[in-house]
């Protein structure tokens, strides 16, 4: 199973900020806190002869701030994919005939997402996830897709930790973060346009992250162009 990454990167160290002190042109520094960020993932998978019906789920949710700031808390962003393949499927032979792909023929690929919450315990011990995700089909048909899907924390949390502090041409970005994770086993049913699927069971995982990231910029080329944390202005 291709496990998830370590989602955001974070917590600051306040020592840098005296060398504020020496740039004159220097703007303030923008401190992006991530408060808490829950992440829950399962990939299952069931087979019935000739047909394999592939599910991933992916729920996530999570409390931002900013220095000053109002702290906003998110649900989601949550998605799902069920994949159906016709392991026995195999295409006629002749010219301009493409072969068949390993593993058999995909008859039918549904890829949804929401902004629905994932529910999870400090400990990473258990977590739930409900709701109704609208998406397309591989012909681009809408579908909607209800999932209700249930992780049982498995094995020890891990905790890691990490931080860095990088100079740049536009100023310096300092960072920490805080990952706790543990694997999970999950259950999952799911129904598309009403129709139930066969329940799902499989491996998962559970993280949470909490973290910081702070820019400095020195005011060249310009403040508004110095966004290391994301790419982009926060």
């Amino acid at each position: 199973m291709n496990r998830t990454t370590r989602t955001t990167a974070t917590l600051a160290a306040l020592a840098l900020l005296p060398a504020l002190a020496s740039a004159a042109q220097a703007a303030p520094p923008r401190m992006y806190h991530t408060v808490s960020h829950e992440l829950a993932y399962l990939e299952a998978v069931q087979v019935d002869e000739c047909q394999e019906t592939h599910l991933w789920v992916s729920a996530a949710q999570g409390h931002y701030a900013g220095l000053h700031g109002p702290s906003n808390k998110q649900q989601g962003p949550s998605g799902v994919l069920v994949q159906v393949i016709d392991t026995c499927a195999e295409l006629p032979d002749g010219p301009g005939t493409a072969a068949a792909e390993p593993g058999g023929d995909i008859v039918l690929e549904v890829q949804a997402q929401a902004m629905i919450g994932v529910s999870m315990d400090q400990q990473l011990t258990w977590a739930r996830f409900v709701g109704t995700l609208e998406g397309t089909d591989q012909d681009g048909n809408p579908v909607s897709v209800h999932v209700d899907a249930a992780w049982s924390g498995v094995g020890p949390l891990e905790h890691t930790t990490g931080h860095a502090n990088v100079r740049l041409d536009g100023g310096n970005v300092n960072s920490a973060n805080n990952d706790w994770r543990r694997d999970a086993t999950g259950v999952a049913t799911v129904a598309l346009d009403g129709q139930t699927l066969p329940g799902f069971s499989g491996d998962g995982v559970l993280e949470r992250t909490k973290s910081h990231c702070i820019e400095i910029p020195k005011g060249k080329p310009s403040d508004e162009e110095f966004n290391p944390c994301f790419g982009f202005p926060g």
